[in-house]
């Protein structure tokens, strides 16, 4: 005959399995920690190309600038006018920039909010959890890292864009021949690009939207509202 749980076997039983619970729980957080760090490390390591490529950019450009002054025989030792010059490497400085934007954060960022957003909820349901991410928001102003993050991205790529007028705005002073249509056109492209930055940068944290796929109406409203302060009321 099979045993049955004494009054004395059932508390232990009952204590093992929210044990368990409990470690299957952390387990899973801190899974969403080592996905989190992950993508943080690639980002770090894009961003350092960036650097490394603005670094390049910028030393060709100082590069144009000695070489307009070093004059034989009154002549300038480069091919085209440095003006032009300056212009097409902050053109390619930009293009460079943008694309490991996209990589940072058009793809790899949101590949991080992914993993943000279910420690988030898991911060929301469960009250025994940290707060890291719920203190994360908080001091974002509640909106998320984002935001600072374009900045690293925009600030050296505007800049280029207004060397890229300088030098335009230099050369028409001076002379208008068949490529001063070019050199326009590529001063244009330059300045776009970083509004098409900022344009595509204003939806790269939604999470509400998203959040909706869980069906769970009152963790979108937290979202939504962002009520994170309710979380930290319950620790």
């Amino acid at each position: 005959m099979s045993k049955k749980p004494t009054t004395h076997e059932s508390p232990k039983i009952q204590k093992n399995g929210s044990s368990n619970k409990e470690n299957e729980l952390y387990e899973k957080y801190q899974q969403i920690k080592e996905y989190e760090h992950r993508f943080n490390t690639i980002e770090s390591e894009i961003r350092k190309l960036a650097s490394g490529w603005l670094l390049v950019a910028l030393g060709a450009i100082a590069f144009i600038v000695r070489g307009a002054y070093l004059k034989n025989g009154g002549t300038s030792s480069l091919m085209m006018d440095p003006k032009i010059l300056i212009s097409i490497v902050c053109l390619m400085a930009n293009f460079g920039l943008l694309i490991l934007w996209i990589l940072d954060q058009m793809v790899y960022h949101r590949l991080l909010n992914s993993v943000f957003l279910l420690g988030l909820r898991m911060e929301y349901l469960h009250d025994n959890l940290p707060p890291i991410r719920t203190l994360m928001m908080l001091f974002s102003r509640k909106r998320g890292m984002a935001k600072y993050l374009r900045l690293y991205y925009l600030v050296p790529m505007f800049g280029l864009g207004i060397v890229s007028l300088i030098s335009c705005f230099l050369y028409l002073n001076e002379t208008i021949d068949s490529l001063t249509n070019v050199h326009s056109l590529i001063c244009i492209i330059t300045v776009i690009i970083p509004l098409f930055v900022v344009w595509k940068s204003m939806n790269v944290e939604k999470y509400e939207e998203i959040a909706e796929g869980f069906k769970d109406t009152s963790f979108v409203d937290y979202l939504r509202n962002k009520n994170f302060e309710a979380v930290l009321r319950n620790h």
